[in-house]
């Protein structure tokens, strides 16, 4: 299975090298390199045969599909990955109920990022709703990743937070690129870097620590 990782470096660089040179047909490759963090996570699925795992499986699932509809419908690409987060927080309340931390943890994460934000919200049009509520699923997955760790104190849980903090820092490069119209290179390899990094360690946290 360690395959996988060299194959979903592989498939990022060359969706980064043919992304403007094929426009949409590049897409094949961003996709490609999702697919990986699919099947590290089925692979784990099938070590552990738990429902939580499936339920990842299918977040993963939705992330790919969000690679290549968030480029030809973006309302739509953000709705998919929104499901996505809602797959995950749903596998890690599997595994440990919410608690009280998960909402001090999901508060704080949401008020900073409102703070961060807050002199550009009116950018965002008739778009309010759809960014406050991604943003909701996003905070309450890293929470409920976090929670997930402190119970249960395991490498398996480390992996979901770091991979669930790299999503977090992904989108808020988005976020931040967009209302401040960054147009930088470094932004988009670090968005990407993180991203894959994120779904891959979600995805392959089970077999990894086996």
């Amino acid at each position: 299975m360690y395959l996988t990782i060299g194959l979903l470096v592989l498939f990022g660089l060359l969706y980064g090298y043919f992304r403007e040179k094929a426009g949409k047909r590049a897409l094949i490759f961003k996709a490609g390199a999702t697919s990986m963090a699919v099947f590290a996570g089925i692979y784990g699925a099938l070590q552990t045969h738990r429902l939580a795992e499936w339920v990842i499986v299918l977040g993963l699932i939705c992330c790919m599909a969000a690679d290549v509809i968030l480029e030809i419908q973006f309302i739509r690409g953000v709705y998919l990955f929104g499901a996505a987060h809602l797959l995950f927080i749903l596998a890690f309340c599997q595994k440990v109920v919410p608690t009280k931390y998960t909402w001090m943890i999901f508060f704080g994460i949401y008020v900073c990022a409102f703070l961060i934000f807050h002199d550009k919200i009116g950018m965002l049009g008739d778009l309010k709703r759809q960014a406050f509520g991604y943003m909701a699923v996003l905070v309450g997955m890293v929470a409920m990743a976090f929670t997930v760790y402190l119970h249960l104190q395991s490498d398996m849980a480390l992996l979901y937070s770091i991979g669930a903090c790299c999503f977090l820092v992904s989108d808020y490069i988005i976020a931040w690129t967009m209302v401040y119209e960054r147009r930088k290179r470094i932004d988009g390899i670090l968005i990407m870097a993180l991203y894959y990094a994120a779904v891959y360690l979600i995805g392959s946290a089970v077999w990894i620590t086996r």
